[in-house]
């Protein structure tokens, strides 16, 4: 899952000099010798995920009903069997019944991969928001309030 996510986020990731990190986040990786050497990267949390997860489904095509219904209710988590709108189109009437057109994402794809960093970035942002926090942790904003475009995510490799 690691994999297909950096190659997904590769046309968003950027390399980071330690130095150029805020003090808090050296502090949270050490700012010892193997630290510096680390790769650092970094992606912009709104382009290179919450943007991605405002797009319609990856996949879509005709569903059994039943299946349809099972994976909304979570008995199933992913829908295999989906035919394409040209093969449901040779479908006889009676057949054709028993689908529904349907898009979605996989639950265990990395569009859920995504949606989970979304919401825990979503909280950190509005508890940020909503506490007082002292002017020394803010002092470089332009405003108090952060938005998620001011949010950037921090890939350390080791």
């Amino acid at each position: 899952m690691i994999w297909e996510m950096m190659q997904e986020l590769s046309e968003d990731i950027y390399i980071i000099e330690f130095d150029k990190l805020a003090d808090g986040t050296k502090a949270v990786l050490g700012d010892t010798e193997h630290a510096r050497e680390r790769r650092i990267e970094a992606v912009d949390f709104q382009t290179a995920i919450k943007d991605k997860i405002k797009t319609s489904p990856a996949r879509r095509g005709y569903v059994y009903r039943s299946s349809i219904a099972m994976f909304q209710t979570g008995e199933i988590n992913c829908l295999d069997e989906y035919i394409t709108p040209f093969d449901y189109a040779k479908l006889d009437k009676e057949q054709q019944q028993e689908y529904s057109y349907y898009e979605w994402d996989d639950r265990d794809g990395l569009y859920e991969f995504f949606k989970r960093i979304a919401y825990r970035v979503d909280f950190l942002v509005c508890s940020f928001n909503d506490c007082n926090v002292p002017y020394e942790m803010y002092k470089g904003l332009a405003e108090k309030e952060i938005k998620e475009k001011d949010v950037r995510l921090i890939i350390v490799q080791n």
